[in-house]
């Protein structure tokens, strides 16, 4: 985080404004892991202002999708809505290349995986899968290895929404297999609580409450309260309410710092 302070606060002194928006980028980044969603619309709308004089398309779509993030994260739906409509008519899949030169990953893939969720919760299954279907063929497509490790760990938390076990089940193993291969710690995490909850296992509860140890260690807070209520369900399976309810508790709390 300081790192990323200190070049953008350089690059502004100095006029650099493209390392400055780089700088700010990876600021965002790190602020919508913890679910700072305050700092990740007050970081949004000021890469927003520097990229509207300039020919940064994929930085100007990250703007817009983040800000459809915070909203969604703040249960304002409509507002979410939105930003994700606007960023999507930003996304050319022909930019693919300066999508994961400046960000890692491709940007339109990310924004049609994350508007899928919104589109769920909104009651509007179809189009959620629909969208979900579309960023896992684009990410296919690319064989880009983080940004297929995204549609298809968010693919695979929308389909535990729909309760469509098999397909949650698939996705979720192909989400873990990826990251062995290339070494994505982050969405083998989530890859794994969403294996756990489909199988079923005996240890699903163990496997999970590890991966939540796992993502707190490393301070990334962002889904850890929908994880604990994946935990609470599996706990209930087995007839532990109380553990079930610990969760429950554990995720409310986790909540509430971010709004």
């Amino acid at each position: 985080k300081q790192a990323h302070l200190l070049a953008k606060e350089l690059s502004e002194r100095a006029g650099d404004t493209t390392r400055a928006i780089g700088a700010l980028w990876g600021l965002i980044c790190m602020s919508v892991v913890r679910s700072e969603l305050q700092r990740t619309c007050v970081l949004s709308e000021r890469l927003l202002e520097l990229t509207r004089d300039h020919l940064q398309v994929p930085f100007q779509l990250a703007g817009h999708m983040e800000l459809a993030g915070a909203a969604f994260g703040a249960g304002d739906l409509a507002l979410a809505d939105q930003e994700f409509a606007i960023a999507d008519a930003l996304y050319d899949p022909a930019q693919h290349a300066q999508h994961v030169a400046r960000s890692s990953f491709d940007q339109g893939v990310m924004l049609r995986s994350w508007w899928a969720h919104l589109c769920w919760h909104r009651g509007d299954n179809e189009h959620a899968v629909a969208l979900s279907n579309d960023a896992l063929a684009l990410s296919r497509s690319f064989g880009h290895p983080l940004t297929r490790a995204i549609a298809l760990a968010y693919a695979a938390i929308l389909h535990q929404f729909r309760r469509d076990t098999a397909a949650c089940a698939e996705l979720s193993a192909e989400t873990i297999a990826l990251c062995n291969e290339h070494g994505l710690s982050y969405y083998r995490t989530w890859g794994q609580i969403t294996a756990a909850w489909s199988e079923d296992l005996d240890d699903s509860a163990l496997t999970i409450a590890e991966s939540i140890r796992g993502l707190l260690a490393a301070r990334a807070r962002r889904g850890l309260p929908y994880f604990h209520g994946v935990l609470a369900e599996v706990h209930l399976r087995r007839g532990e309410s109380v553990a079930a309810g610990l969760a429950i508790d554990a995720g409310l709390e986790m909540g509430r710092p971010s709004g």
